[in-house]
């Protein structure tokens, strides 16, 4: 049966790992938002103490829905609509909106919140105070990330450069030109990357130029962190910064 005053949290990693805790909106009537990404498509879902309704907003749209009897889990449903509806059912949200399903819906993560063990998300669960770990390398492997910014300079059209987080804290990708390897190191400050080592093939000059730039930035990040719509951010002390998305998932 349903609850109108609960949200459930949700962050599932891309190796699988998910958890969940539920939590009561205060006891004010100002209203209670949080986001999720359902696969490429961004919602965010909000609340008052004083109304049954909750919102979706998503793509420049908003929908009102209201609590409907569940055999489990909290769902919402539009009125008059029964085929646009938002279900929190254990560890799962699930989105459908006039009939099309999308993907299950995830809370971004944000790795700068994380210390030495990984990121740690604060709720309750039956009233008692509890916290969420999820390992962040499980948040980067399994994953290729595509470059499609650096320090806001973009990329060479038609070039790619990828960077991917494998097992025993290595890190390898494409360049540009060349092939590039080494190893990575995260801990409760950020992350350290290097030393690098690459391939030695020649491209043409403004290639070349922009495996050094992608390179030479590399070295340098010292912060990680997952965006609100699922980027890769990677940044300098000195605030220069790189963009990344997983390959097959298009940038905003």
């Amino acid at each position: 049966m349903y609850s109108r005053r609960v949200f459930v949290l949700s962050v599932v990693t891309a190796a699988g790992l998910a958890v969940s805790a539920c939590s009561s909106l205060p006891e004010t009537s100002q209203p209670v938002s949080t986001s999720y990404a359902c696969g490429q498509l961004d919602i965010a879902v909000s609340g008052r103490e004083d109304s049954d309704l909750i919102s979706v907003e998503y793509l420049d749209q908003r929908v009102l829905l209201k609590p409907q009897v569940s055999a489990s889990g909290a769902l919402y449903v539009a009125s008059g609509d029964d085929q646009t509806r938002f279900w929190i059912k254990g560890e799962k949200a699930t989105l459908t909106i006039r009939g099309q399903a999308y993907p299950e819906c995830l809370q971004p993560v944000e790795l700068k919140t994380a210390n030495r063990n990984g990121a740690e998300f604060p709720a309750t669960l039956d009233d008692l105070p509890i916290t969420l770990t999820v390992a962040r390398q499980r948040l980067l492997r399994g994953a290729v990330w595509v470059v499609e910014d650096i320090a806001e300079t973009g990329i060479i059209d038609n070039s790619r450069i990828t960077i991917e987080f494998l097992e025993d804290n290595r890190i390898a990708g494409r360049a540009t030109c060349n092939r590039y390897s080494g190893t990575y190191q995260l801990s409760g400050e950020g992350i350290d990357i290097g030393p690098l080592a690459t391939t030695r093939m020649a491209c043409a000059p403004a290639l070349m130029n922009q495996e050094d730039r992608f390179l030479t930035l590399l070295g340098e990040v010292t912060s990680i962190r997952i965006g609100q719509q699922g980027q890769l951010l990677l940044s300098t002390p000195e605030g220069n910064r790189m963009r990344a998305f997983q390959s097959g998932h298009d940038s905003p």
